[in-house]
């Protein structure tokens, strides 16, 4: 494999085996109001998942759970997606959508996991926002899971 932005084949990485560190928990999408929860390869995937080692990291996805409650402003009106919900107006107003997140089971829309220095750069592969599998926080492999741990968190 090789990083993003690599130039030419002195780039490319030998994989490594895959561990737990190469995993993540996510859900399956809503259907029926509810949905799975399995075990996904954290991107960029950088270790070798055809070993036999590797799926056993993977396994099968658990028994159904319900969908997490959507965000505020938001709903669920088929038991899949959650969608924006509409505020009816007086003539000549309009209402102001706004994006409140409470919560961080899954991915909101519209964010990006990806970390960028102050010039507006790409930080090297490793960094990166991940979900901490427990739905309350989202951290950086790096920096935050650092801070984490030493704060007694």
């Amino acid at each position: 494999w090789s990083p993003p932005g690599s130039s030419d084949v002195s780039s490319c990485r030998p994989r490594q085996p895959c561990t737990e560190d190469d995993v993540e928990l996510d859900y399956t999408d809503c259907h029926s109001n509810s949905r799975f929860l399995q075990k996904v390869w954290r991107h960029p995937v950088v270790c070798d998942t055809d070993s036999p080692e590797a799926a056993k990291l993977i396994g099968a996805s658990s028994d159904s759970v319900a969908c997490e409650p959507c965000q505020p402003n938001m709903h669920r009106p088929d038991g899949g997606t959650c969608v924006p919900k509409y505020v009816e107006c007086a003539a000549g107003l309009h209402a102001v959508r706004e994006l409140v997140v409470n919560h961080w089971s899954s991915w909101p829309a519209n964010f990006s996991q990806e970390l960028r220095a102050l010039g507006g750069a790409p930080l090297e592969e490793e960094h990166g926002w991940h979900l901490d599998g427990e739905g309350g926080f989202a951290f950086s492999t790096v920096e935050a899971s650092a801070e984490k741990k030493s704060d007694g968190s």
